[in-house]
């Protein structure tokens, strides 16, 4: 194995490891945060897995332009630098809801792991739906561990054992 190939099994594996713990399953509404590499990989696994409608978001419009080049049956959100992720979150639903004729979208895949993007993942996500946080913030998130929480994928396990009436 190439040097190459090794540096993109390790966006790929982290991918693959977070849709390998979400509920994603066929015909569910999926959401992807952030369209760079890890974003377009989880795109892709989201896609083969079956979700449905799929909608990618990022700040930059040329990464969205790619990303559905790349998965031409997705639709993508321009995210705008201003405004409040609650905002945000509002017109990705809206998208979901009016335009794809969805309900609001059942998994999210954060994939930037900044936290404005954290906070529209998780104001757009429907409820009782999952979040599921792939990418790499700051430590330390509005006064949380955040990345004790991520690396140590301790909100996913309460919000399983919550939903199973635990």
């Amino acid at each position: 194995m190439s040097f190459t190939e090794g540096a993109l099994l390790e966006p790929l594996s982290v991918v693959l490891h977070g849709v390998e713990r979400s509920p994603l399953r066929l015909g569910q509404s999926a959401l992807i945060c952030g369209a760079g590499p890890i974003g377009l990989i989880a795109l892709a696994a989201a896609k083969a897995s079956g979700a449905f409608p799929l909608v990618i978001t990022d700040v930059d419009a040329s990464r969205l332009a790619f990303a559905k080049l790349f998965i031409p049956e997705c639709e993508t959100f321009l995210i705008p630098m201003k405004g409040l992720p609650e905002d945000h979150a509002a017109g990705i639903r809206t998208l979901f809801v009016e335009t794809l004729s969805s309900e609001e979208p059942s998994v999210v895949y954060e994939c930037t792991g900044v936290q404005s993007s954290v906070h529209t993942a998780i104001f757009a996500c429907r409820r009782a739906g999952e979040v599921c946080i792939i990418g790499v913030g700051k430590d330390i998130m509005d006064g949380l561990p955040f990345m004790h929480l991520s690396l140590g994928e301790v909100g996913s396990h309460f919000l399983r054992l919550r939903e199973q009436g635990h």
